[in-house]
Formats: C-alpha cells, sequence, structure tokens
C-alpha cells in the first residue's frame, strides 16, 4: 500500500476523532453551567421545610416540593400497581406453558438477540469508623464515607461521598462533607473525555460550600483485577463560598490520578487518588486533595481500612491553616456485580 496514502489516512482519521471530541466537550458545557448555576444558587435553600412544605403564592418567599414529591410517589405507586400482576402473571405464564402459541408471542428471546442489554457492572465500597473516650478526657469521632461506580464499555459514572465529625469536651473540632460526580465517555478502549463535579463544605475552615464543575480529557493506563491506574486534565470553574470571609471563584486548570494496586494478591490493597486546581486568573492560586491508604481482608467482603486525607489550599480564609490531615481506621465493605 501507498505509505503516503497511508499517512494522509491516518492524519484524516486523527483529525475526525479530534474534532468530535471538541464537539462533545462543547455540546455538554451548556449542561455543566447550567447544573452549576442551579446548585451554586439553590444550595442554600436546602433544608427540612423545603421537602415538607407545598408551594407558595407567585410573588411569596419560601414554599417547598412536597407536592411534587408525593404526586411523583402516587405515579410509581400506581405504575407499580397496574404492572408488576401483569408482568408476574406473563412471566409465570411464559415459564409454565413453554409451547403454547402465547407464550411465542410473549417470549423475549428475539427481541434481546436483535437488541441486547449492554453488559453494566457494579461496584463500589462503604467505609465507617470512629472513636469515643471519657474520662479525664471526652472525645468523640466518627467518619464514614461511600463510593459507587457503574460501568460499560463506552459510559462510567462514579459518585464519591463523604463525612467527617469530631468533637472534644463538648466543643465540635471537626465537620465537613464532600461530594463528587464524574462521568466519562470512553471514545477509544483508553481515551475518554469526562464531566466532573466537586462540592465541600467544611465549617473550620469557614467554608459553606467549595464548587467545582469542569470538562476535560482522561486516560485508562491500567485496568485489571489487581491494578488500575488513570490519568486526567482539563479545565474547571472553581468557586469557594465562605461563610465570613470574601468569596473566591476562578477558572482552573485541573490534573487527577487514581491508583489501586494489591501489594500482596487478594491480601493487601493499596489505593490513592488526588486531584488538583491550579488558578489561570491568579498566580500562585491552587487547591490539593487526596486520600491514600491500605486495605486488608477480613472476612467474605469486609476489610480493614487504614487511610490518611489530605488537603492543601493555598489561599484559606484569614486566620485558617492551608492544610488539613484526617486519619481514618476503620471497616470497610466492598461490593462488585
Amino acid at each position: 500500500m501507498n505509505p503516503h496514502r497511508v499517512r494522509f489516512r491516518t492524519i484524516r482519521d486523527r483529525s475526525f476523532k479530534a474534532t468530535v471530541i471538541l464537539v462533545a466537550l462543547l455540546s455538554m458545557l451548556p449542561l455543566v453551567l447550567i447544573l452549576f448555576y442551579i446548585v451554586k444558587s439553590g444550595s442554600s435553600s436546602l433544608n427540612w421545610h423545603f421537602l415538607i412544605e407545598i408551594p407558595k403564592a407567585v410573588g411569596e418567599k419560601g414554599g417547598g416540593i412536597a407536592n411534587a414529591i408525593v404526586g411523583s410517589a402516587l405515579l410509581v405507586v400506581i405504575a407499580g400497581v397496574t404492572s408488576i400482576p401483569l408482568a408476574i402473571a406473563a412471566g409465570g405464564y411464559v415459564s409454565e406453558h413453554k409451547e403454547s402459541q402465547l407464550a411465542a408471542l410473549l417470549s423475549l428471546h428475539d427481541l434481546e438477540a436483535i437488541n441486547p442489554a449492554p453488559a453494566v457492572t457494579f461496584k463500589g465500597s462503604i467505609t465507617a469508623g470512629g472513636s469515643l473516650t471519657d474520662g479525664n478526657t471526652e472525645t468523640k469521632a466518627t467518619n464514614a464515607s461511600a463510593n459507587f461506580e457503574a460501568g460499560s464499555e463506552r459510559h462510567r459514572f462514579t459518585i464519591g461521598l463523604k463525612y467527617n465529625y469530631g468533637e472534644t469536651e463538648g466543643e465540635i473540632t471537626a465537620r465537613n462533607a464532600t461530594g463528587s460526580f464524574k462521568y466519562d465517555f470512553f471514545l477509544t478502549k483508553k481515551l475518554f473525555s469526562y464531566a466532573q463535579s466537586l462540592f465541600e463544605r467544611d465549617d473550620m475552615q469557614d467554608l459553606t460550600l467549595r464548587s467545582t464543575l469542569g470538562l476535560g480529557l482522561g486516560y485508562q493506563i491500567l485496568d485489571s483485577k489487581r491494578a488500575s491506574l488513570f490519568a486526567e486534565t482539563g479545565v474547571s470553574y472553581f468557586n469557594e463560598d465562605y461563610a465570613e470571609s470574601k468569596d473566591e471563584q476562578y477558572t482552573a486548570a485541573r490534573w487527577s490520578v487514581g491508583l489501586g494496586y494489591e501489594v500482596v494478591p487478594e491480601r493487601v490493597k493499596f489505593f490513592h487518588l488526588h486531584e488538583g486546581y491550579y488558578s489561570l486568573e491568579e498566580s500562585g492560586a491552587y487547591y490539593v486533595r487526596s486520600e491514600q491508604g491500605f486495605r486488608l481482608p477480613l472476612v467474605r467482603n469486609f476489610f480493614a481500612n487504614f487511610q490518611v486525607d489530605y488537603s492543601y489550599n493555598s489561599e484559606p480564609a484569614p486566620g485558617k491553616e492551608k492544610f488539613d490531615v484526617v486519619y481514618i481506621f476503620g471497616l470497610a465493605y466492598e461490593y462488585e456485580f
């Protein structure tokens, strides 16, 4: 084959892929900005009254979405009452009368062969830990986290939640929460585009809400039972709302690396995840967070979890430290199906 023709086709193929990636990212940007605006503007109104009250009249402040919740619940109940018995009856009939003409009409084998369901895998973990002392010193500490991942050949959706609380002699010494959400679309077997968001609150740092929304590209370097490794880079909108200090917001370059490795197969697992944001508008402003540790198997899917969480903010609220370190010892449960 003519080498010049091969080179031309290769350049054309890569140019087309680059165009598709750019168009995909640009098409996702308005949705990400809308989601960010909704979360930023509405987060301060989320409380118990918002869930149990009905909407106020037009022009009045307050109110809630109780009628929407009740209406959605009624729709689910009505749909379930009308469809579940019919589905069970149809399934039972097909199972008991496989050779009948009606069973042949109800069979889904032909449909499954034409349009098979995508292979979706689910995995994640739940971790909890805490401590309590009494006597000369009264302290209590609790921490909990959960991670969930759903993935198929082209799609991967990840959710992470975390909460820490500490108290000494009746005085709160730690109270923070984190939520992260990320969607990956695999353009090739290894290369993927992503949309991510991060939400953090830390009362000890005077931080009401730290939120980020971003787009970028990632590469899945390893993905096996023993080892997984990915790297990401992109652009994010970074926002910090403080209770008393001046709020901050800027466009930031984002990077992230995640590693999971069984140091001793099926015995000792090491994990590490970190991400950073560097301001593209203010020289020297950056924020980095990471979590790393080991997991040791106990019984079945239960593990002993030893973890260190570290965060560094180059420009914290006045009077606050730039870094925080949390040492976590707890029990973890992992699942995969």
